[in-house]
């Protein structure tokens, strides 16, 4: 579980989590990162200032009320299915290589009509970067992601703000930028990198990659009415 730097050392309120699932304790610091929290988890106890007592008695009754859970070190009901609460599924990894796969798609018929009008190489750059936040900002996806029915989310199941967004983009974006600029033994590096940011997503119970413990959101399956 991520922890903070805090300095937490007095006038501070602590509960324990302890019987947390791992999912329980992945949404609960989700919930507190997303309200600015000042927090510090031990193993067993999350502690946050005093003067925050309130947000995190929320946090934890809204987590033990809407994040439903096996006990820690219970196998998933579904081998290939992830839970994260009443009625969210965790997106599968098949749905999100398919949706990337798509905007990659999507990104180059971009790319190329942009250069047929003679944009410079910063200017679509620019617009492969706007096309993701845009879209995760305003709808929590983008096009491949509808396609897929998969959305973004924070840890309320809202759609990411602005900040979260551009986190989001920018810690996978700066590779395709890098790519644009180096070569050869670089692009080795930069492959590597990009393993960094995605295999995470392969074990973590919420399927969060990097990108997505840094701006504090997950990937869901679209829930249809029907």
């Amino acid at each position: 579980m991520p922890q903070d730097g805090a300095d937490l050392t007095h006038d501070v309120e602590r509960v324990d989590v302890s019987t947390f699932s791992d999912t329980q304790r992945d949404m609960l610091w989700m919930r507190l990162r997303a309200g600015d929290v000042l927090h510090a988890f031990d193993g067993h106890d999350v502690t946050v200032p005093a003067t925050r007592a309130g947000e995190l008695s929320d946090a934890v009754a809204w987590v033990r009320r809407e994040v439903r859970a096996p006990p820690r070190g219970y196998p998933q009901p579904h081998p290939f299915q992830r839970t994260a609460g009443r009625g969210v599924v965790v997106a599968a990894r098949w749905r999100r290589v398919a949706a990337a796969l798509i905007d990659s798609v999507v990104l180059t018929m971009l790319s190329v009509a942009a250069h047929r009008l003679g944009a410079s190489r910063r200017l679509v750059v620019l617009i492969g970067a706007l096309y993701v936040i845009v879209m995760t900002w305003r709808w929590g996806r983008t096009v491949g992601k509808f396609l897929i029915e998969i959305r973004v989310v924070d840890a309320a199941r809202r759609r990411p703000n602005l900040r979260q967004s551009i986190v989001r983009w920018a810690a996978v974006g700066w590779i395709g930028i890098a790519a644009r600029w180096t070569g050869g033994d670089a692009n080795r590096l930069l492959f590597f990198a990009q393993l960094a940011i995605y295999v995470p997503a392969l074990f973590d119970p919420l399927g969060r990659g990097l990108h997505d413990r840094l701006a504090g959101t997950m990937v869901v399956c679209t829930v249809r009415r029907r």
